[in-house]
């Protein structure tokens, strides 16, 4: 906390007004700064101690923590501090400890109600107080889509961050080094570190070790994968339909031989329905494939498929993405190549016919297990 006294408010911070303001909403009492603790033997203070008299009940006092955007780890820091300072208080039996921040990440929110913690998140007008005769829970207010404030925590599936998520899922529970992962996502060591510490932060990944021998682990792949499945549909891409002959719906075998036949070097590979199918089997009848491909590289695979473009009846789809999409393909058959499982569970959460089924079925394939609590 920066420029902690011993006075009952540090500074005039705008989260604490909008704590006040909220309290005299919902409680209809009065509510104000309180007198300092009455004990001087500790070295702990809150932020802010507030005075707080409803009608018709008991008055009490919130000894509050401030954070300004709180992860994981910082509201367990807070935690700490405000069990230390009512321990040392234990005979003002009125305090009720309570941790308000301009921002929760979800994580933060989840260890709060666990640890049945009063806290107040400034951007999205949630409160859950727990005091004497009281128990208040307000949900976070729902803001018009486009006018929704924007958290600082980072946008993880950028292309670069989004090629590390992929590797810290693929090796998920396994200790890596920066330079393990790195050599994983075929990207920068500086790319792997933001995005570890920035997982760190949610608490999503746990560190141990120092200097060169420093390393993390993902420890809930579950809530990384459907964050990514969040956004995953608003990533732009391109995609079009194709039409090519393929006898009896061989697309499997007919398709990487022309590619192959073609001298294509660049990487690509079968997704979606035909491709999770193949995978994890789930579904019955023909599925017209989807290939994925570097961006720029339509050209030359529809040359080395001789394919025709069509408005209607097209039976091969070309998505071209960044790199994230193509690592950790899987070698099918010799020269036929599927999208990592990751990847597949991705596309098929398109809503079509009984793909979420098949989603669920690859997902169940990939054992990631139970993420840590």
């Amino acid at each position: 906390m920066e420029n902690r006294t011993d006075s009952t408010m540090v500074e005039p911070i705008p989260v604490l007004e909008a704590l006040y303001a909220k309290l005299r909403d919902v409680l209809e009492g009065d509510v104000s700064p309180a007198l300092e603790l009455s004990v001087g033997l500790s070295q702990i203070r809150p932020d802010a101690l507030l005075q707080v008299d409803p009608p018709n009940t008991i008055s009490f006092r919130i000894a509050v923590q401030y954070l300004r955007h709180a992860y994981p780890r910082d509201v367990q820091s807070a935690i700490f501090r405000l069990e230390a300072l009512t321990r040392q208080n234990a005979w003002e039996a009125d305090i009720v400890p309570l941790i308000a921040a301009d921002a929760f990440s979800p994580g933060a929110t989840d260890l709060l109600q666990k640890a049945k913690i009063s806290y107040f998140d400034m951007q999205l007008g949630a409160l859950m107080l727990r005091a004497p005769g009281f128990f208040v829970k307000i949900l976070p207010v729902q803001i018009p889509k486009g006018r929704r404030p924007t958290r600082s925590t980072m946008d993880l599936f950028t292309d670069a961050r989004a090629c590390v998520v992929h590797a810290l899922l693929e090796r998920h529970h396994q200790w890596l080094t920066v330079a393990n992962v790195a050599q994983l996502a075929q990207s920068s060591t500086y790319t792997c570190s933001t995005v570890l510490q920035e997982l760190e932060k949610r608490g999503w990944c746990e560190a141990e070790g120092s200097n060169h021998t420093f390393r993390r682990r993902l420890i809930m792949p579950n809530a990384l994968l459907d964050a990514w499945a969040s956004v995953w549909k608003s990533k732009k891409e391109q995609r079009t339909k194709w039409y090519t002959f393929i006898h009896g719906d061989r697309y499997f075998d007919a398709l990487p031989g022309r590619i192959e036949k073609a001298g294509i070097t660049f990487p690509w590979a079968f997704t979606g329905t035909a491709a999770a199918n193949a995978y994890a089997p789930l579904l019955t009848g023909n599925h017209a494939p989807e290939l994925i491909i570097p961006r720029g590289k339509a050209a030359e695979i529809v040359d080395a498929l001789e394919l025709k473009p069509v408005d209607k009846g097209g039976n091969v789809t070309l998505i071209e993405r960044g790199p994230a999409s193509l690592l950790f393909r899987r070698e099918w058959t010799p020269d036929t190549w599927l999208a990592s499982p990751f990847i597949m569970y991705l596309d098929l959460l398109n809503g079509l016919g009984r793909n979420k089924e098949l989603a669920q079925n690859v997902r169940d394939k990939l054992e990631l297990g139970t993420d840590a609590s």
